[in-house]
């Protein structure tokens, strides 16, 4: 795909969408796309980027994995602050 109006249109085809990187923000003009979605699945922490509201009102569940790598982001932490004690 060359852009991100080009992503959009193929939106309404889809039932559920699964989201790793954010492909697009979740706007009410992408939102209204998506004729036939049930779930919007973001696989990360935050939903910033999705309209729930607008979501909510076309019946559309909006879901995220708010444990997603914590223990990594953790770990990294500590390793970083240990390496600049030495």
């Amino acid at each position: 795909m060359d852009s991100e109006f080009e992503f959009e249109e193929q939106l309404g085809d889809v039932h559920i969408v699964i989201d790793r990187l954010l492909a697009i923000p979740y706007s009410s003009d992408a939102i209204d796309r998506l004729k036939n979605c049930t779930v919007i699945a973001r696989f990360g922490i935050g939903l910033d980027a999705v309209n729930s509201a607008y979501a909510a009102e076309y019946g559309i569940h909006v879901v995220h994995t708010s444990e997603y790598c914590q223990n990594d982001v953790a770990d990294r932490t500590m390793a970083l602050m240990l390496a600049t004690k030495r």
